[in-house]
């Protein structure tokens, strides 16, 4: 498993699509986990603390209109979704504290994502 949770948004559409490509091509990965923003939370992010990490040289850039099904061309596909809001709020005194996956397929906004993609069978 490779947890990539909080790099991609940094990287562009090209350079994530090249990484899930030699991803899938290594026999090595079967597993990987990331989070994902949507096209709206990426501006939303750019507009606030994006600006600050621009100016520092890094930039948010990733946010794929097509969700997850962005990385189905490079021989992955997601198979557990999780609502990053619901995920949060279960870490938030008084919450239940069910380990982490949630409930599979649990999909919540597709603005806030976290996905685990395997290599499409």
């Amino acid at each position: 498993m490779l947890p990539l949770e909080g790099l991609l948004i940094y990287f562009s559409a090209e350079e994530v699509a090249s990484l899930a490509a030699d991803l899938a091509a290594e026999n090595r990965f079967q597993t990987w986990i990331i989070d994902l923003a949507s096209p709206g939370q990426l501006r939303l992010m750019q507009r606030t603390t994006g600006k600050q990490l621009s100016e520092a040289g890094a930039a948010f850039k990733f946010g794929p209109p097509e969700g997850v099904n962005f990385f189905a061309p490079y021989g992955w596909e997601p198979t557990d979704v999780q609502g990053m809001l619901k995920t949060a709020a279960q870490f938030q005194p008084g919450a239940s504290r069910t380990p982490l996956p949630v409930a599979r397929t649990q999909r919540q906004s597709r603005k806030f994502s976290m996905d685990r993609c395997v290599p499409a069978q």
